[in-house]
């Protein structure tokens, strides 16, 4: 289904596009454009709405705006790019829109009222999602690069503090099982003076005593 058609189907009325002159530069932006100058036939137009840039029978740009005349009008952003909106959203798609009419392509600009702006906000980001035209593309705001070396994770998020690792625990060691056949005595102990007496002779002088091994 040819996207013009779908503009047909939500009720957007199409406007005849001309374009006055082409290949436009702006000495203070050599870099930029070219721009072209775009005329919008008819211009009784007034109010809140959506509209929609459309070359030959697909949709390059969808906006919105508390004033469509504004859009439409000869000096509008759109139509003609001057100095001091050379690096605005409206340069690039009329960027766009020079390089369609080099290319032979008819060029149409669509737009729907609407009761307030902020339902045209709404229908505009609607069309957005569906049709995903190329002008909003190149015009949409990117996300701030993020600063090397800050040690920061992508899209901003806040990496989590460390955490020290917790000492590994040896496991106890099992308790040496006690052989009284293994132990060996080094010496004997008198029990009367608890003084330590010779293994060899057991004979304790001070008590004047055996003592049993």
């Amino acid at each position: 289904m040819r996207q013009t058609d779908q503009l047909k189907e939500l009720e957007f009325t199409p406007s005849k596009v001309k374009v006055a002159d082409w290949d436009l530069r702006i000495p203070i932006a050599p870099k930029a454009g070219p721009f072209c100058q775009l005329l919008v036939e008819p211009t009784e137009i007034s109010g809140p709405g959506v509209f929609a840039w459309v070359v030959t029978d697909k949709v390059v740009y969808v906006g919105h705006t508390e004033e469509l005349a504004g859009v439409s009008h000869p000096q509008g952003a759109f139509s003609v790019v001057s100095p001091s909106t050379v690096d605005g959203a409206a340069a690039k798609v009329n960027n766009l829109m020079n390089a369609a009419y080099k290319a032979e392509h008819r060029i149409t600009w669509w737009w729907r009222q609407e009761i307030s702006a902020d339902d045209a906000a709404e229908v505009a980001a609607d069309l957005v999602v569906e049709l995903d035209p190329l002008g909003n593309k190149l015009t949409r705001a990117k996300a701030p690069a993020q600063a090397a070396g800050k040690g920061t994770l992508a899209a901003g998020a806040a990496k989590a503090p460390r955490t020290p690792a917790e000492p590994k625990q040896k496991a106890p060691k099992a308790p040496a099982k006690y052989d009284p056949e293994r132990v060996a005595p080094k010496a004997l102990v008198c029990p009367s003076c608890f003084i330590q007496v010779s293994l060899a002779t057991g004979w304790c002088d001070d008590c004047e005593i055996q003592v049993a091994g």
